[in-house]
């Protein structure tokens, strides 16, 4: 059998290797640790880079000043990149849906499963926000097993944050990506 992948270069394929065309992510961290900021700049990635046509859900942020600060900082303007405040059903037209952030929102197993489900060529990112000790995930730990890479997104001071493998990718990424609010 042949599998068409990504193409990822650079950075982005340090960090999350060379993906097949549909998989799907969880990213998550603490309040304030760059979490929107890194999903936003991978969506970026996406759409400018290799032309894919791009969902954000901005469920937890909506569309806002904040989100709008972000997506200057960042230079994330582009055709194939939409913003959206409010989950669908159908995300068929889209390569890949953002889910800003499935805590926010109290998403679970199921709901984001039946996504899949429903949507089987389009992929997934799960932003998810993090236990109060920073140790795991706030939800079910069966998320976990709906996707393929897991990004932990941790502060490292008042500029920047470390995006980083958590403990799963199954596309041989390992890196880890500096992530700049500057």
């Amino acid at each position: 059998m042949n599998f068409e992948n990504m193409g990822f270069k650079g950075k982005w394929k340090t960090l999350f290797g060379d993906p097949e065309k549909v998989f799907h992510i969880m990213i998550w961290g603490g309040e304030g640790s760059g979490k929107s900021t890194f999903s936003i700049g991978f969506a970026k990635y996406l759409a400018k880079d290799l032309n894919q046509k791009v969902c954000y859900l901005a469920g937890e942020q909506l569309i806002s000043s904040t989100l709008q600060s972000i997506i200057r900082r960042i230079d994330a303007v582009d055709d194939k990149l939409v913003f959206e405040p409010k989950l669908k059903v159908d995300y068929s037209n889209y390569d890949f849906v953002f889910i800003d952030s499935v805590t926010f929102l109290a998403l679970s197993h199921d709901d984001l499963k039946t996504l899949q489900e429903n949507n089987p060529k389009t992929c997934f990112v799960y932003i998810l926000q993090a236990l109060k000790d920073s140790s795991s995930y706030f939800g079910e730990r069966k998320l976990g097993h709906l996707v393929d890479i897991k990004v932990k997104v941790e502060r490292e001071d008042q500029n920047t944050s470390i995006a980083s493998i958590d403990d799963k990718n199954r596309f041989g990424g390992t890196g880890s990506m500096e992530v700049s609010f500057g």
